[in-house]
């Protein structure tokens, strides 16, 4: 198992929230409460993760928390961790 965090941006809209890590593109969720929201953000993050060690992709480092830039008016900064099983795939942080 290969255990990562990666800093998330929690945003606010109309009707829902979102949710995206800023150093995986593409790597996004969305739902109804900012709670449900994050849940679903970790199974993306996971997923996410997963299909770039089966790619054989570089996993990116993971900016801190401290780092990302964000709209305090709008938006808040959380930090989710996912172990994910690595099997015979190599991952590397670049």
């Amino acid at each position: 198992m290969a255990t990562f965090r990666y800093p998330v941006i929690l945003e606010k809209g109309q009707r829902n929230y979102g949710v995206y890590a800023p150093d995986l593109p593409g790597c996004i969720s969305t739902g109804y409460t900012p709670e449900g929201s994050l849940r679903n953000m970790r199974e993306s993050l996971h997923m996410h993760l997963e299909t770039m060690l089966e790619d054989g992709d570089v996993i990116p480092p993971a900016s801190s928390v401290d780092q990302v830039a964000f709209d305090p008016r709008t938006e808040t900064v959380h930090e989710l961790e996912v172990e994910v099983q690595d099997g015979t795939h190599s991952y590397r942080a670049s």
